[in-house]
């Protein structure tokens, strides 16, 4: 599937069998793997950023998959830069949040990587919301970014929801609704 612009790229919405865990779990090795390849830095996920159910899930309504399936998907990185995850929220349909789609178009566009906070805006992946280890108030959101500051490397943390950057971008799917 052909990517439509520099920011309205194509992807793949991938489910494996197994849990939310499993999945993000592949699906991030899969993109830092790709770095390697690249010769990049080893990608890093920060401390706070847990992949287990008491630190990672869903949006209330979105309901992970039972069966695995693959699929094509088209992103929209343009629309929402600058925009919190928040409030993309309030404004679009659960079906256009990017979740795992954001993760494996890194994976599947490893070059992309490096241009990130540049001419690529980081990327805060919607579909997820995150409680910050210790915390009970799920308000977090994880953002994929290119950080350069201590090795050029991958990076996913989370940051607040209700924060919006102009070097980032809240990824939504397009032609669903």
């Amino acid at each position: 599937m052909p990517h439509a612009g520099r920011l309205l790229p194509s992807s793949a919405d991938i489910w494996l069998p197994g849990d939310l865990e499993y999945n993000i779990s592949q699906m991030w090795t899969w993109a830092a793997d790709e770095q390697k390849k690249l010769g990049h830095n080893p990608a890093y996920k920060w401390a706070e950023f847990r992949f287990d159910s008491k630190h990672l899930a869903f949006v209330e309504g979105l309901v992970p998959l039972s069966e695995p399936m693959i699929r094509p998907v088209s992103l929209d990185l343009e629309t929402y830069r600058g925009s919190s995850p928040q409030q993309v929220r309030e404004g679009v349909s659960l079906a256009q949040l990017a979740g795992l789609d954001a993760f494996v178009l890194l994976a599947l566009n490893p070059q992309v990587v490096p241009k990130m906070g540049t001419d690529i805006p980081h990327m805060w992946v919607p579909a997820f919301r995150a409680n910050w280890p210790g915390g009970r108030d799920w308000q977090y959101v994880p953002l994929l970014y290119w950080y350069f500051v201590y090795g050029r490397r991958l990076d996913a943390s989370i940051s607040s929801a209700g924060h919006a950057y102009p070097h980032c971008t809240v990824v939504v799917r397009r032609g669903v609704s």
